[in-house]
């Protein structure tokens, strides 16, 4: 059984991951919120539908057993699903890479990608994650970089998951309860959507964890109040944590290049799945009565997790990062902070973001990747 969890919760993870890391390399930039929007919502749609399946499957086993079945409509993925013509440059298998944008094309009725264009893209880009990952850790900004990103990982976590276990200890149906958590979850996606298009991914975040770290502060108080308050506060800082959570996942893997992308959501998944492991503390600190002190500590720490997203760079509208260069000359919104170069590299010619790749970043191709 733990054998099978264990399974069941890798493999899950790797289909997120997977679908977010295809969509961001393949959908342009500026539809990139976009595509992140449809898998959360999607994700929001699969939650909603937990009350209703528990509800008509009482014993956990038949409930394990239905939603393991769902598992066999990814099998047809394994031939649908092409890898992206970015991680195939970046890796160097250039004659990969035309043959899904020769699919692309053909698909569009356009003309297909010459191979000599896109052989001028592999000497640049076709390192392997060692080496990339050896450039990432010379570099003092990437490496604080890489740490705040892990730390906002792990509160956003805690967070989430002490709201989203703690959903049975408030009053009510508890399966009422999941349902009306899903419907936050849901509603989450166009927040995230709203926010992150007004007022970029750093913006979002920001106020996201700020409103997050007062609600948690709130409801220890409101416990001992009103029933009706401490389901208020705790669905707003729901809402609140997976939208922050929502404005992570689009703006790590547009922080990194393209061979360290997934390497780094690993380990903010990693870092993440620590939260998870904290957070069933919390509630039981709940129920001990020591509410109070928990819930104003990581209050403060969420609070301290917005305040780290000023280091970080606002990357609306930007290309993603193909080169771990493309990755360090990423601007910041607030000139705060790491140096982002050394001297050496400010006396060279700045280059623009992923120069050398605009091939894959032309309307051309935005339109292939784009129309059905």
């Amino acid at each position: 059984m733990i054998l099978g969890s264990i399974v069941a919760g890798f493999l899950s993870d790797r289909s997120t991951f997977g679908t977010i890391f295809s969509g961001a390399e393949v959908i342009p930039t500026k539809y990139r919120v976009r595509g992140y929007l449809s898998l959360h919502m999607g994700f929001g749609i699969g939650y909603m539908l937990i009350a209703p399946v528990s509800y008509a499957f009482r014993h956990w086993r038949w409930f394990l057993r239905f939603v393991g079945l769902l598992g066999i409509g990814y099998i047809p993925f394994w031939w649908l699903i092409d890898e992206t013509p970015q991680w195939l440059l970046a890796s160097g298998k250039i004659h990969d890479a035309q043959k899904v944008l020769d699919k692309i094309s053909r698909l569009n009725n356009d003309k297909p990608y010459e191979i000599e264009s896109l052989r001028k893209l592999a000497p640049a880009t076709a390192l392997g994650v060692r080496k990339t990952f050896r450039q990432v850790f010379q570099s003092p900004a990437l490496i604080a970089r890489l740490s705040i990103v892990c730390f906002l990982w792990l509160m956003v976590s805690v967070s989430y998951y002490a709201l989203a276990l703690n959903n049975n200890n408030l009053g009510g149906d508890r399966f009422l309860n999941v349902f009306y958590a899903s419907l936050v979850e849901t509603f989450a996606g166009v927040v995230y959507y709203v926010a992150i298009e007004k007022w970029g991914r750093c913006v979002s975040y920001i106020g996201t964890a700020l409103i997050l770290a007062i609600s948690i502060a709130l409801n220890c108080f409101f416990i001992e109040w009103n029933d009706t308050a401490v389901i208020v506060s705790t669905m707003l800082g729901k809402l609140m944590a997976s939208s922050a959570w929502a404005v992570i996942y689009v703006h790590t893997q547009e922080l990194f290049p393209t061979k360290t992308r997934q390497s780094v959501i690993l380990l903010g998944n990693i870092t993440s799945k620590v939260g998870g492991i904290l957070s069933p503390f919390l509630i039981y600190a709940g129920e001990s009565g020591e509410i109070v002190v928990p819930s104003l500590v990581t209050s403060g720490l969420i609070a301290l997790s917005a305040l780290l997203c000023f280091f970080l760079p606002e990357t609306s509208n930007v290309a993603l990062p193909q080169t771990v260069q493309d990755a360090v000359n990423l601007k910041r919104k607030w000139r705060i902070g790491f140096r982002s170069t050394s001297k050496h590299q400010q006396n060279k010619p700045k280059m623009e973001m992923n120069e050398e790749i605009s091939p894959l970043n032309e309307n051309r191709h935005n339109k292939l990747l784009l129309e059905p």
